[in-house]
């Protein structure tokens, strides 16, 4: 599964996931890679309908500071 919205890779990076960060090549964005299994698109889904997750909040904090720092020294790295 593919996105652009760090907080989605965020909460599959909280709930164990792997989540790679790569640099589109045209723009100074990251997309987030990460495998796409039914318990990751219902956190998501859940997530997007404003609903409790079973996850920590400070899980999800930690994992977007996290790929937020690791996305920025992609595009650094690029240019």
């Amino acid at each position: 599964m593919s996105t652009r919205d760090i907080n989605q890779a965020a909460i599959a990076l909280a709930s164990g996931m792997y989540v790679e960060s790569l640099r589109q090549a045209s723009t100074r964005r990251c997309v987030f890679y990460f495998d796409d299994t039914p318990a990751i698109r219902d956190l998501i889904d859940r997530y997007e309908r404003r609903e409790c997750l079973p996850i920590p909040a400070k899980s999800i904090l930690n994992a977007r500071v996290e790929l937020y720092h690791e996305a920025a020294r992609a595009v650094r790295e690029a240019v």
